[in-house]
This record gives C-alpha cells, structure tokens and sequence, in this order.
C-alpha cells in the first residue's frame, strides 16, 4: 500500500508531496517528502505529486502497488478518460 498525501499554499505558490509504502502488516517499508514550487492551482499539485510518487515507485522498483490518497479526480480520469477531458492536455 502506498498512501500519498500533499498540501499547497495559495499566496505563496508552494506545494508538499510525501509517500509512504507500507507492507501487508501495515510495516513502513519506504517513504520520501518533496517540496514544489511555482505551483499555481490545488489541481496541479495533485497531478505533480501523484506523478511524482508513481516516478518514485519506478526508482524504487515497485511495480505492484495500491495507492491511496485524495485524488478523486485524477483516478477517475484514469479509470474513464472521456469523463475527464479537462485532464487530457495535462497527460498528453
């Protein structure tokens, strides 16, 4: 399980990302915090940290993982594309 989390700050453009893998037992196995900057919406820190992780995930070779975190709108865009078009010039 990788649980993600992230926080932004409107006035000054910053945004934190942090992940945690955590095996069946629920056991920390790994985690990472990143700071973002010049970020200028709450939906683009979803998309930059969600990115991130899943990158993360990559280096750390993981392949096989549940995430979970608040990022209803961008699983939903991955699950049915065409519900989401809003989404498609960010992934494209």
């Amino acid at each position: 399980m990788c649980n993600v989390g992230f926080v932004w700050n409107k006035s000054t453009k910053l945004a934190g990302g942090g992940w945690v893998i955590r095996n069946d037992r629920g056991i920390v196995m790994c985690h990472s915090r990143r700071a973002f900057s010049n970020i200028n919406s709450l939906d683009y820190t979803k998309l930059v940290v969600i990115f991130w992780a899943l990158e993360s995930m990559g280096s750390q070779r993981i392949s096989n993982v549940v995430v979970a975190g608040e990022f209803a709108e961008l699983f939903g865009a991955v699950e049915r594309p065409q519900a989401w078009p809003s989404f498609l010039h960010q992934v494209g």
